[in-house]
């Protein structure tokens, strides 16, 4: 991959970037349900964290985002955080638009920073959107002109709060368990890396090449659906041992 394309960072001194993602959803898991439903609507909220070469700085860099998709076309919406932002969402409370926040946020204008912190108040609310899990891994990034790969390993996961064990047994009962368990089957036959291509064009040879070289096959993949099914399975697991 280095041999074909140029390291994507910000820092042309990065190698790599440690990323740390925490989920929210609402109590009833609307946001995976969605989504292993495959609904034609559905949003998702998270915070990113950036270690770049895995040194976490103080304060590290934190955006909130919002990921819309409507018949198949997503869209993702971003801000990045201050100190007090970051703790004001991870508590689950409205985030305000502050001068801290425009100054971090000066690239994308006043206007259309209130309007993004506008629609994650709004969908914090109207949904009771709360911290479910966190998932970090190792990122390595590349790009040309007209594509770029990320290539994600090392995956881990925290639940922050544990499903209800009514919630777990009706997820799992749901006809879409399915899809979550051939996700998994999946993510196990790869050893664990995610490699995830994002081009304008149609894809070259070599890259074609290397995915064949590594047992590489095209599918859709959600780190949240991955982690929150983990967490489920660990209730459905105590359950099962009560």
């Amino acid at each position: 991959m280095r041999a074909r394309l140029k390291p994507a960072y910000p820092d042309a001194d990065t190698a790599f970037t440690l990323v740390h993602t925490t989920y929210f959803d609402s109590p009833t898991l609307l946001s995976f349900s969605d989504y292993i439903n495959q609904r034609p609507v559905r949003f998702k909220v998270r915070i990113r964290q950036y270690a770049p070469n895995g040194v976490w700085q103080n304060p590290c860099v934190s955006f909130a985002e919002i990921k819309r998709s409507e018949n198949g076309v997503s869209k993702k919406e971003r801000f990045q955080l201050s100190s007090n932002g970051l703790r004001t969402l991870l508590q689950g409370d409205a985030v305000t638009l502050t001068p801290d926040e425009e100054a971090l946020n000066r690239s994308i204008g006043k206007e259309r920073l209130a309007q993004r912190i506008e629609l994650l108040n709004g969908l914090m609310s109207h949904h009771r959107l709360r911290p479910m899990v966190t998932v970090s891994y190792r990122r390595t990034a590349y790009e040309d002109g007209t594509m770029r790969v990320t290539v994600d390993t090392n995956l881990a996961w925290e639940a922050l709060v544990a499903p209800p064990p009514t919630l777990a047994e009706l997820m799992s009962q749901e006809q879409s368990w399915v899809y979550v368990e051939k996700m998994e089957q999946d993510y196990r036959r790869i050893s664990g890396s995610i490699v995830e291509v994002k081009h304008r064009e149609c894809l070259p040879d070599w890259l074609i090449q290397y995915m064949e070289d590594n047992q590489l096959v095209e599918r859709s993949f959600s780190k949240y659906c991955w982690s929150q099914t983990q967490s489920l399975r660990r209730v459905l697991g105590e359950v099962a041992r009560e």
